[in-house]
């Protein structure tokens, strides 16, 4: 046995050699121990969920994207995210007994936990393909089938998995079995195999469709049903040896099928429906008390009259009454959101798509919806002190609250232009940026229209004092003022990609993101930009700094959505955090060194405090620096030196966390400076030692 670190976490590997068909490798994973970022809204969560399981009335879990598993012990009163470092999409999950279950995912992903989800063992199955489907004929025998045909068995309740000759390289999709010997797997172009014999060998089943199949029930030994895309249902009378296409239902793209007794069954499209019949599907009709309009992926039914059902955006729901009537138990607005800020510690305000304004009063964990008075979408909202705040929309859209926001008034501004972005120097000077530029000196009561000289689209607005400013947008834009707006000036950024975000933590220093990862910084107040590795291509929509040195920036990754990157060196170098959404990120902002929220798509709102958890950075080598700073700590000196011969003289500054320059210097001799830090306060300082070839920037402490 031995013993590695990952992220921090100690992970228990074991190797055993049980067969000669599979190396099986075992990782002990801990849930809640890689939790950095936390779901706020939707809850419990907000990622797809794709498959779900009760093996009683009242203990069940469901899974789904980024590694989503979440469980309940009381029938779906209640729910627990269970948050393990992983993010592979996990496909199907079974449970032999409330608390052994297995989880089989992409990228041959296998799970297994002995203790209801506490602790999971991660399998090695010898396969990088998608996992599709689980199935335990009781807890020692289970079945997994995916992508290319394969499939999986274990006859050891999932210590050792061998691989059974499927005969196709068809995806296949859902497993069922009605004991140890005889089962069925339905696939893609209308496959259907069978065993008569515990998988030894696999036959191919004529179905007479070419439709791809998705789920497969069996309410007895004789009956089963099969469904799929464009809505076809197939049904077997004769133990599955021969099959039919009973009808095509107007709903496309069935997703499960499952039923609670030999008539009495139901079908639900990734589209959002759901049908009855109570024939034996004879005749099918819609649930007159089902509402969710969005995919729903997977239903359960433990018992005859308690059905769960799971979909897109988190979505949970209940019916007590055999499938007639459901309740929804997942919670939340799922409208999407463009913008979030906190006034305060416990009070916070997220704007989004349709007029949506969402409200917290403690800390995150609960968000209430706000009359906005419209419906147009509201992109950017900014607090001027606890009480005052304001937001800015399409359609010209400003409204106001002197309440912490839990009232909002609309503003007249006598212009409709589509606004993307506010911000208040105080309570009574405030701009807006988008089609038009506007601005207040009066709170909101009147507005003038500014002229920054280009026609293009800014996407942000921010100011580092009264007169001082910057416009963020299209091509690459950069307008700066030094006179409150009377007058713009274009500054170079370099670039021709649209810029999304602009951010100052302090007068000098300041950061813009944009498209294709663009991140620019300034170090001298706006007057000159220089463009930073990111270490993306993504579209980042938002950044913000805590202090001059710790950053961070969201967007938008189509491959790996929930996407957070993280700086604690002033830019120079980035990395990834882990925060476990599937959702696209719009805005992120932090209330101190630790604790920050990220919003966007479908409603996310996530919620960190340590600071967004672990960095993910790309391996690369280790680069040693070039300068030594010693003593540090001190209180009365320190030296710089170097074992690299300088071609020039190095400038060295020191600012404080909040970005104020104290000390400046550009002296270098026999590799060494000396810096007297006597007359400085205790505390932790930046120093920052540049040349034309390198820069590093290290925190001094003063003590």
């Amino acid at each position: 046995m031995g013993k590695f670190i990952i992220l921090g976490t100690k992970v228990k590997v074991y190797i055993i050699m049980k067969k000669p068909l599979l190396v099986i490798f075992y990782f002990l994973l801990t849930a809640h121990s890689f939790s950095q970022w936390s779901w706020q809204n939707p809850k419990p969560q907000g990622n797809h969920l794709i498959s779900v399981h009760f093996p009683s009335a009242n203990t069940g879990y469901a899974t789904g994207s980024k590694g989503t598993i979440v469980s309940t012990k009381d029938g779906g009163a209640t729910w627990s995210v269970l948050s393990l470092n992983i993010s592979n999409q996990l496909n199907s999950v079974f449970f032999t007994d409330t608390l052994t279950g297995f989880i089989a995912g992409n990228a041959g992903l296998l799970l297994k936990t002995e203790n209801g989800g506490n602790d999971w063992t991660s399998i090695s199955t010898g396969t990088l393909q998608r996992l599709n489907s689980i199935f335990f004929v009781d807890s020692n025998t289970g079945y997994v089938a995916g992508d290319t045909g394969v499939v999986l068995k274990t006859s050891n309740a999932g210590i050792t998995w061998t691989v059974q000759p499927s005969g196709t390289l068809q995806n296949l999709m859902s497993l069922s079995f009605k004991d140890e010997s005889h089962g069925f797997i339905a696939g893609y172009n209308g496959t259907i195999l069978k065993t008569d014999n515990g998988g030894i060998t696999w036959s191919v089943v004529p179905t007479g469709t070419t439709n791809d199949l998705f789920s497969l029930n069996f309410p007895d030994t004789s009956t089963g049903y099969a469904v799929g895309s464009d809505g076809v249902i197939l049904k077997t009378v004769s133990g599955g040896a021969s099959w039919w296409v009973l009808s095509t239902s107007p709903m496309d793209y069935l997703s499960c099928v499952q039923f609670i007794n030999h008539d009495t069954g139901y079908i639900a499209s990734y589209m959002g429906g759901l049908i009855q019949t109570k024939d034996g599907g004879v005749t099918w009709n819609t649930v007159s008390g089902w509402s969710y309009t969005s995919y729903v992926y997977a239903f359960d039914f433990p018992v005859t009259s308690i059905g769960f059902a799971v979909g897109t955006v988190g979505d949970i729901e209940k019916s007590s009454d055999g499938g007639n009537t459901w309740t929804v138990l997942s919670t939340g607005n799922t409208e999407s959101l463009m913008s979030v800020f906190f006034p305060s510690d416990s009070v916070g305000v997220a704007v989004g798509l349709s007029g949506t304004i969402l409200r917290t009063g403690n800390y995150g964990s609960n968000w209430n919806s706000i009359t906005s008075g419209t419906t147009n979408d509201l992109l950017s909202v900014c607090f001027t002190d606890p009480s005052t705040g304001f937001i800015a929309g399409m359609g010209g859209t400003i409204l106001k609250t002197t309440d912490r926001g839990n009232h909002w008034i609309r503003l007249t501004t006598g212009s409709s232009k589509d606004l993307a972005s506010v911000f208040f120097v105080n309570a009574n000077v405030g701009y807006v940026s988008g089609e038009v530029v506007l601005k207040t000196m009066n709170g909101g009561s009147t507005w003038t229209k500014l002229s920054p000289g280009n026609s293009v689209w800014y996407n942000s607005v921010f100011f580092t004092s009264v007169d001082t400013g910057f416009l963020t947008g299209d091509y690459g834009s950069i307008l700066m003022t030094v006179n409150g707006g009377s007058t713009w000036t274009q500054v170079s950024s370099g670039l021709a990609v649209a810029l999304y975000s602009i951010y100052f933590p302090s007068e000098s220093t300041g950061y813009a993101a944009g498209h294709e990862g663009t991140i620019l910084k300034t170090d001298n107040g706006g007057l000159s930009w220089i463009s930073l590795n990111s270490g993306t291509n993504n579209k980042l929509t938002s950044i913000y700094f805590t202090d001059i040195l710790t950053g961070y920036a969201v967007g938008i990754d189509y491959s790996v959505p929930g996407f957070i990157l993280k700086t604690i060196d002033g830019g120079l170098t980035w990395g990834q955090l882990s925060c476990y959404s599937y959702e696209f990120l719009s805005s992120v902002f932090f209330t101190d060194e630790n604790t920050g929220y990220a919003a966007g798509r479908f409603g996310t709102i996530l919620k960190t405090v340590d600071g967004g958890g672990i960095v993910k950075v790309k391996e690369k080598e280790a680069l040693k620096p070039t300068f030594k700073l010693y003593p540090n700590p001190s209180n009365i000196k320190v030296f710089i030196t170097s074992e690299t011969n300088l071609h020039e003289k190095p400038l060295i500054k020191i600012f404080t966390l909040e970005g104020k320059e104290i000390i400046i210097k550009q002296v270098w001799e026999n590799n060494k400076v000396e810096l007297d830090i006597s007359e400085l306060a205790s505390g932790i300082y930046i120093i920052k030692i540049q040349t034309n070839e390198i820069i590093e920037v290290n925190k001094l402490i003063i003590n």
